[in-house]
């Protein structure tokens, strides 16, 4: 028979109380599974982690405040030029902040109301959207304002920056302070010496680049020498629009607006319309030179003006070639009388001379901008000394460009229906 056998182990005291001590350091490894080292990393981990979810929380707020604010300031600006079209002088006032300074506030208002009054019965209210928004701090903010609809039919879209400040919760459209545009600065460039605010930096940077070029160029197209007595140009550029304009010249100081008040086509960035100021002012300067002992016939202005304007784009390496024109006035003027004619474009004193000035000038740019694509950008010097001495526009047309005043007149009206779709 067989039966089961069971062993027994037997331990001594000794040996038990190592067993259980043994247990006792398994059972506590268990629990501290980490070194302090690891558990240091780890606890900075679990730091980093809420440091990161802190920052993104506080951006996306930023983010969620600055959105709200151009909200606002969307709002305001849409606002004003509803009680711009509407002449609601009373909601007027109430866009503007009323600590704005009287000289700002009495510009502004003579500025949009000459608009208007140039558009006329056209006149429609003007659809307007918010571009880049820089906030300066303590309320205030560089506004870019685009204007998708202009208050002209065919005026192309252009942008201008505005200042606005925060009153009370409302963003309201407020003066200009050069005090907001930042540190001066200085930069001179062969003949040239530019004097500019930090905001205007990057624009003058690129244009000062190219100025010498622009200044070269001038004269080599006018066949002008060098003078060797030539002075430095002082280069101003103010972050003011008051009394200041586009350009304007103090003996060897020219004054202009800064790009970022100037209104300007939406697709050209600042440095180009601050190039084509100081583009049309050297060669207006370089023109005085050109046109020294040479007479002048009023009744070309339109022409010379045109050929300026021509001659100032074509020279700037930073503007597009052929850019063009606003013809809401030209369109207007042609779907009345038609096609403007060559003698049309000399110059008459009218009393409604500027209204009539608006079409004319982009006639004449166009007429100018057709004969140099066709005839020779190198005609230009010519054309200019033609408006000195030519009679009428048969003489002139066949001294400068040796054909007809009907042949030049129908390939320009050719040109102004492939370039404007005008008939």
């Amino acid at each position: 028979m067989i039966s089961n056998t069971t062993l027994h182990w037997y331990f001594d005291e000794e040996a038990r109380l190592r067993e259980e001590m043994l247990l006792a350091q398994l059972a506590q490894s268990r629990q501290r599974w980490a070194s302090p080292g690891q558990r240091w990393a780890v606890r900075s981990l679990m730091g980093l982690a809420l440091l990161v979810v802190a920052i993104t929380l506080g951006r996306e707020y930023l983010v969620w405040e600055e959105n709200r604010m151009r909200m606002v300031i969307s709002q305001s600006v849409q606002r004003e030029a509803w009680a711009w079209h509407q002449l609601d002088y009373a909601a007027i006032t109430a866009s503007l902040d009323p600590q704005a300074r009287e000289d700002w506030v009495r510009w502004h208002t003579n500025y949009q109301q000459g608009r208007r009054n140039w558009a006329g019965q056209d006149t429609r209210q003007p659809r307007v959207s918010v571009g880049n928004v820089e906030f300066l701090g303590g309320g205030w903010a560089l506004v870019e304002v685009r204007l998708v609809t202009a208050e002209v039919p065919d005026v192309e879209q252009y942008r201008e920056y505005r200042l606005y400040r925060n009153l009370a919760g409302e963003w309201l459209r407020t003066s200009t302070d050069t005090a907001l545009w930042g540190d001066e600065a200085e930069q001179t460039v062969g003949l040239f010496h530019f004097t500019y605010a930090a905001q205007d930096g990057a624009a003058v940077a690129k244009v000062a680049s190219e100025v010498e070029s622009i200044w070269q160029n001038l004269n080599e197209r006018l066949g002008l020498a060098a003078m060797p007595d030539d002075t430095t140009l002082q280069i101003v550029i103010q972050g003011e629009n008051v009394g200041v304009g586009p350009l304007r010249f103090e003996g060897d100081r020219l004054l202009l607006l800064s790009p970022k008040l100037t209104r300007a086509p939406v697709a050209e960035d600042d440095a180009q319309t601050l190039s084509r100021m100081v583009s049309t002012a050297l060669t207006r300067r370089a023109m005085d030179r050109f046109m020294q002992g040479r007479g002048f016939d009023p009744r070309w202005s339109v022409t010379y003006e045109a050929a300026l304007d021509w001659l100032a784009e074509d020279v700037n390496p930073l503007l597009p070639r052929d850019p063009n024109q606003e013809t809401g006035p030209l369109r207007k003027r042609v779907s009345q009388t038609g096609l403007p004619r060559l003698d049309d474009l000399l110059e008459k004193r009218t009393s409604a001379y500027s209204w009539w000035s608006g079409w004319a000038s982009t006639a004449g740019h166009s007429l100018v901008a057709y004969a140099m694509d066709t005839y020779g950008a190198d005609r230009i010097d010519d054309l200019i000394v033609g408006l000195t001495t030519a009679e009428d526009w048969e003489q002139l047309s066949r001294s400068v460009f040796g054909v007809s005043a009907g042949e030049l007149e129908a390939g320009w009206h050719a040109y102004l229906g492939w370039r404007y779709g005008l008939e």
